[in-house]
């Protein structure tokens, strides 16, 4: 006779949720880097307010995100910037100078999931999507960082005058030419 299966501990599923709850907020700190570099790429264009202005900004942008917290549009934009650059500065928002702007935009945030849950093909198609990011998310995380043996492309064309010179290194593993991609 089979023996009977024994079930999850609370533990076990509780550490699997964690896992999930510690990959999403590492998903969510990637991407505010990720939105940093863009910002730098695009030329900092709030480098040159000062700390105050650059926090009174943000709190007047927040502010105006909060009566209109449309994802994708300039103010979402703008906020992402200016978070940014607090970020470059290592200045922490002002948060508690939002508080009631905070409110209003959970208010928002839950009607929006209120909405979600009112329509579950939406909500099927979002769930899958955040699961796609975060499968990627992993994926990039989790990839190898030093694939020995693979020629670098980092120093563009000096890469086959330091490729012929490190030849000769021992095992043919110098670390010039063999950085991660």
């Amino acid at each position: 006779m089979a023996k009977p299966r024994k079930s999850r501990s609370k533990a076990g599923r509780r550490k699997s949720r964690d896992q999930v709850s510690d990959d999403l907020l590492g998903m969510m700190q990637a991407m505010a880097v990720d939105d940093a570099a863009d910002y730098v790429s695009r030329g900092r264009a709030h480098r040159d307010l000062t700390d105050a202005n650059l926090v009174c900004a943000w709190a007047a942008v927040f502010r105006a995100y909060s009566h209109n917290p449309e994802p994708a549009g300039p103010l979402r934009s703008a906020l992402k910037d200016l978070g940014a650059e607090l970020d470059l500065r290592r200045i922490e928002p002002p948060f508690d100078d939002v508080r009631e702007d905070m409110e209003r935009l959970k208010a928002a945030t839950d009607q929006l999931f209120a909405q979600l849950r009112a329509d579950p093909e939406r909500l099927a198609e979002v769930e899958r999507d955040v699961q796609l990011d975060l499968i990627s998310f992993r994926a990039r995380r989790d990839r190898p960082k030093n694939r020995a043996g693979e020629p670098s492309t980092r120093h563009g064309p000096m890469n086959s005058t330091i490729t012929s010179i490190c030849n000769g290194c021992p095992r043919n593993s110098c670390s010039v030419i063999r950085p991660r991609r």
